[in-house]
């Protein structure tokens, strides 16, 4: 019987050490260039391809998908993890591997990847009609006029959850989220809250606050400033769970009831910390795998189209 091909058998057959192959295969710094290229040919020559990114290294940039952030995300923001994991295992299924750029590092793309699928794409994005420009293939999640785009119904999810909150007896509802490069008007959420205030006659209100990253600690720090609010509102529909579990905590610490007094929800439904938020819930495995077979679409150059991604209202404690 052969003896199975590893790590070690690629080093003797290279004549390098195992400690470079390692490093090789795994994408780190600290080996030439001339030993990187002596580890991948070996690595083909014995058909050796141990990881997606072994795969990577040897086929380069084809290999590669960018998964493009915008100003407003971080790599830490609970969204962009979930999103990230499972747009992961979509990419492992095809045999890719993603690299995470930031908005500033656009122009970087189209020397590391072949197509790119853009996070968190708001209408009017910039970074869209670069990406148009830079001739790479790519699918925004987040609705948009023309293109290639998977998005949750955020105008329905959230005009389905303030209708709820209108029918069990809330009357002055406030739309919770951070300010932006974008109009509040123009946000969806913000659509789907409004559609549903004005249907009954009802007044809007939106409470903007500063803060792009880690928005559960900016938004406390707002409505600790600001208690007044508390006495002007009977429910708040946030613009995510982080904003809505940031407020939930300021409220910890007053004489209110929840949901009584106040009612609060979110967006997102996230994993463990919402337990108990009334919230809505995404199916971030429909966005994206739906995503994945429309990238592939848009490198074949076929006609563009979007898909809208079913939510679910989640009623729970807080409502």
């Amino acid at each position: 019987m052969s003896n199975p091909i590893n790590i070690k058998k690629v080093a003797e057959m290279a004549g390098v050490s195992v400690a470079s192959v390692s490093r090789t295969i795994n994408g780190k710094g600290g080996v030439g260039e001339a030993t990187r290229q002596k580890v991948l040919d070996t690595c083909r020559s014995l058909n050796y391809n141990p990881s997606i990114t072994a795969r990577k290294l040897s086929s380069g940039k084809d290999a590669t998908v960018g998964i493009l952030l915008s100003k407003n995300d971080s790599q830490l923001s609970p969204y962009v993890t979930l999103i990230y994991k499972q747009l992961l295992a979509q990419l492992k299924e095809r045999g890719l591997v993603p690299e995470i750029v930031y908005e500033d590092k656009i122009r970087s793309l189209g020397d590391i990847a072949s197509s790119c699928i853009v996070i968190g794409a708001t209408k009017d994005d910039p970074r869209l009609p670069i990406l148009d420009e830079m001739t790479i293939p790519f699918v925004a999640i987040g609705k948009q006029q023309q293109g290639w785009w998977v998005a949750p119904d955020e105008f329905m999810g959230i005009r389905q959850m303030t209708m709820e909150l209108i029918n069990r007896g809330k009357k002055r509802i406030a739309f919770v989220i951070a300010k932006d490069e974008e109009e509040v008007a123009s946000n969806v959420r913000f659509q789907g809250y409004l559609s549903a205030v004005e249907s009954v006659g009802l007044p809007e209100k939106a409470i903007v606050f500063e803060g792009k990253h880690f928005q559960g600690m900016h938004v406390c720090s707002h409505f600790y400033r600001h208690p007044e609010i508390f006495e002007q509102v009977d429910a708040l529909v946030c613009n995510s769970d982080e904003i809505a579990l940031g407020i939930l905590e300021v409220l910890k610490h007053r004489e209110i009831q929840i949901p009584n007094d106040i009612a609060v929800t979110g967006f997102d439904d996230l994993p463990l910390v919402s337990a108990n938020l009334t919230t809505i819930r995404q199916n971030l495995d429909h966005i994206a795998s739906n995503a994945m077979e429309l990238l592939d679409k848009a490198k074949k150059q076929e006609t563009p189209y979007g898909v809208v991604s079913p939510v679910e209202v989640v009623m729970r404690e807080t409502s």
